[in-house]
């Protein structure tokens, strides 16, 4: 039976300085980065992740798939942390499902309802930041291959 996680998504966020910092900078692009993580870290195991976020803004679908992901919006007046709740609640086998919020009211309902709980901090230091920091890596990769560096070592006039 495949495990599913459920993720509090900007509690997540929040959560991790590199994450946060572009969080402050474009809303949209920390989401989609997070989105863009879970699908590759989806992509190699055997399990459904729903990540849930709150849906104050209004223009966002309730609900959508990203390549087999569900991402989830709430909608007012519900918050996030009450999707949350009611998607634990809705499940039949608990014990297969691991619930990622360092928010200690979503922890402590999840384990009363015997679902797993890591701290999202947890969560993306050992599942998703190897990933990211890749990407972020060849994303901002700028160094020169050696016969770039000699050309422009020529152009320059300069020895090697």
């Amino acid at each position: 039976m495949m495990q599913k996680i459920f993720i509090d998504g900007y509690n997540l966020l929040h959560r991790v300085k590199n994450l946060r910092e572009i969080l402050t900078q474009d809303m949209e692009a920390a989401r989609q980065l997070l989105i863009d993580k879970l699908v590759s870290y989806k992509a190699s195991r055997q399990v459904a992740i729903t990540i849930v976020f709150d849906g104050q803004q209004m223009g966002l679908p309730s609900q959508q798939q990203a390549h087999g992901l569900t991402v989830i919006y709430s909608q007012p007046p519900q918050d996030a942390d009450t999707v949350l709740k009611a998607l634990i609640r809705r499940e039949k086998n608990r014990r297969r499902v691991l619930v990622v919020s360092s928010d200690k009211s979503i922890a402590d309902f999840a384990k009363t309802m015997n679902a797993e709980t890591m701290l999202a901090e947890e969560f993306y230091q050992r599942f998703l930041q190897p990933a990211l920091e890749v990407t972020m890596q060849e994303k901002y990769d700028h160094s020169l291959s050696p016969e770039e560096l000699n050309e422009w070592l020529k152009i320059f006039n300069l020895p090697k």
